[in-house]
């Protein structure tokens, strides 16, 4: 967390669906780090809810507020 990410950026150990992020950063030029934990959410004792792991994604992203995510156009494939 302390290796030059904006704090206002920062999130850690949330639920998210279907997993946990367990860290999300961007550094000042807006290049983000996340780390997912995936797995299945259940509920155990007292209702609290208990992760079963099943993989671990780390993603670096350039520009997350404008991905480069090529689109098709509707009925070309």
């Amino acid at each position: 967390m302390a290796a030059g990410y904006k704090p206002d950026t920062i999130a850690s150990n949330m639920p998210i669906n279907g997993g946990l992020l367990m860290f999300r950063g961007s550094d000042e030029k807006g290049r983000t780090t996340m780390l997912v934990l995936q797995g299945t959410l259940t509920k155990g004792d007292n209702d609290q809810r208990v992760l079963t792991p099943n993989g671990l994604v780390l993603f670096y992203v350039a520009d997350a507020k404008t991905p480069d995510i090529y689109r098709l156009a509707p009925g070309s494939f």
